[in-house]
């Protein structure tokens, strides 16, 4: 996240937080995650929000999903590369 230009983290509800796991899956993004809000449900975590994207540990995705995953990335991208700068939240 952090290697992509991302500097905030929002957690909706996390199961576990902190989680030594994440932690350490966090590497070099460590100051990300120690900072991370968090909220008990999504109205909240992007009530200040302009651009939201959003992830989920589902297990099952269809094909749909993966077109829309594919279409988020690809105007996440331009929107940087034309300077835009965002915080993320999950």
């Amino acid at each position: 996240m952090k290697n992509m230009g991302l500097r905030q983290l929002v957690l909706v509800d996390p199961r576990k937080f902190p989680d030594p796991e994440a932690e350490w899956r966090a590497a070099s993004a460590l100051d990300i995650i120690q900072a991370a809000r968090v909220e008990e449900t999504l109205d909240e975590a992007i009530a200040d929000s302009q651009f939201v994207v959003g992830s989920s540990d589902a297990r099952a995705i269809k094909l749909p999903a993966l077109r829309a995953a594919r279409s988020a990335i690809l105007t996440i991208g331009s929107m940087m590369l034309s300077g835009y700068s965002a915080g993320a939240r999950s």
